[in-house]
């Protein structure tokens, strides 16, 4: 794949896109999104990957990812890389390799993983590669703190992993982020308390963001062909849509596929996201100066600073489109 030929960013205006925030991830300065690997060796039963490319993973060569990068440092001023990949983070050899290509050209970059990162090659070795090349950012993807729950989705992956990848990250320095999935058909009340436990694990460890969305049904996938054997999804346009509400702020029942209620689910989601920040902020108590620091600062570390600056624009941009339309 390394034949492939690099996106023709030329046919774009860079800092435009740049500066609209049109791309994943946290943003730490002119942003240009790369693309390192294909595919995902992974089943997960909510993924349309299996079905649509199969369980094949190709990486392109370190030697010509960093020649993308280089150039795009070059020709635009670009400094920040959020690599766009459904498994970027697989084999140590090619993460370490890549990592030492950076340093060893001496590139003065930022890039991370916005996307849901595998845990299973992440140790303080690899971690403090990803330090030294650059990253500033990466997201884990444990999707449920239940085991039961992670069986069903076939998600592979355990708490003993992904809390060693969650200290040897936090350990090297890096801003971890966590996504779950809420409101997957098998998800009960003793799944979410799962969830509760989890989440404050990963608080006290030293995660700095979480973001919960509710679960939606992607046409051919393992878990859309058991709803569909049950009568509960129908190919119709309203069903295309559902993605659209993954971070809506409440579930309704037209969108709800587990046993629990809509409003069961909704006040989980919002007790989940609270018991978070709340043991995070009483664990790392600093990190509220921090946050509030960089607030003013218009800078930009976490998720939730990224939100907090968004809310900020949002609310400048309606304010001067009412001065505007004010009569003189």
């Amino acid at each position: 794949i390394d034949e492939i030929p690099w996106p023709a960013w030329d046919l774009f205006d860079v800092k435009s896109y740049d500066e609209h925030k049109f791309v994943t991830g946290i943003h730490y300065g002119r942003t240009v999104p790369i693309l390192a690997t294909r595919g995902c060796p992974y089943q997960c039963t909510y993924c349309s990957s299996p079905n649509m490319w199969t369980t094949r993973w190709f990486a392109r060569s370190p030697e010509d990812v960093a020649s993308e990068i280089q150039h795009y440092v070059q020709e635009y001023g670009a400094n920040n890389f959020p690599f766009q990949d459904l498994t970027a983070i697989l084999k140590r050899e090619w993460v370490v390799n890549f990592t030492k290509e950076i340093v060893n050209r001496g590139l003065n970059i930022t890039w991370q993983l916005p996307a849901g990162t595998r845990s299973e090659i992440i140790d303080e070795e690899v971690a403090a590669l990803l330090v030294q090349s650059g990253c500033k950012s990466l997201n884990f993807a444990p999707e449920s703190g239940s085991e039961r729950t992670r069986k069903h989705m076939k998600k592979m992956l355990t708490d003993d992993k992904l809390f060693r990848a969650v200290r040897a990250s936090v350990g090297a320095g890096l801003n971890v982020g966590a996504f779950l999935v809420l409101g997957y058909p098998t998800d009960e009340a003793c799944d979410m308390r799962d969830t509760v436990r989890m989440i404050r694990r990963l608080a006290r460890a030293g995660v700095d963001d979480v973001s919960a969305g509710f679960f939606f049904p992607l046409p051919n996938t393992e878990i859309v062909r058991e709803l569909e054997a049950q009568g509960r999804v129908v190919m119709n346009d309203a069903f295309l849509k559902l993605p659209i509400y993954v971070h809506n702020k409440y579930m309704t029942d037209d969108r709800r596929y587990c046993p629990l209620t809509s409003k069961q689910m909704t006040r989980w989601k919002y007790w989940i996201v609270a018991n978070f920040y709340v043991t995070a902020f009483v664990f790392h108590p600093t990190r509220v100066f921090r946050i509030l620091i960089n607030f003013m600062r218009g800078k930009e570390t976490s998720k939730m600073e990224s939100f907090l600056q968004e809310t900020r624009r949002k609310f400048q941009l309606k304010r001067g489109k009412k001065k505007v339309t004010q009569p003189v």
